[in-house]
């Protein structure tokens, strides 16, 4: 698995916003695993995956769609942090961006709960290689036959 579009001013637009949707996400009374699932899942996130200029990015409007969509938001009690909660909402939106996948694939590839924990080791790190290690681990970065490429080095050489 590679990035396959660069990271856009658009891009940046877009993760900036949902980390601020993310981190807003602390009135909420629910917690912030639930938020997560929730959001990665809307049609709400379905759009911003569509990157759509139509779309409006202030949280308010989110919690609103969320919550028709979804209910009252009235169960579970475990915050993350403001800061935390930016940087997975950030992360995820990179994610989404750079690789062309959609939310629900992003949230089944990577969850919350181990976001949170690489926060601290990770949160410094450009996001491109931070998301480079998560998915390295699962072996889904970085996979190529080395066989291969030595023969299309070799067929180049030759010509």
């Amino acid at each position: 698995m590679q990035p396959t579009k660069d990271f856009t001013p658009e891009g940046l637009r877009y993760a900036e916003k949902q980390g601020e949707i993310f981190s807003a996400s602390l009135s909420l009374t629910c917690s912030s695993a639930i938020f997560i699932r929730r959001y990665l899942n809307s049609n709400y996130a379905r759009v911003m995956d569509g990157s759509s200029p139509t779309l409006p990015l202030e949280s308010d409007n989110c919690f609103a769609d969320l919550e028709k969509e979804y209910g009252p938001f009235a169960y579970g009690q475990v915050k993350m942090s403001g800061p935390i909660l930016y940087w997975v909402g950030y992360l995820y939106r990179y994610f989404c961006f750079t690789y062309e996948i959609s939310s629900a694939q992003a949230y089944k590839f990577i969850k919350p709960a181990e976001l949170e924990r690489v926060y601290y080791p990770y949160h410094s790190l450009d996001p491109a290689l931070a998301l480079e290690k998560m998915l390295e681990q699962r072996g889904l970065f970085g996979r190529e036959d080395l066989n291969e490429k030595g023969l299309a080095l070799l067929k180049k050489q030759r010509k």
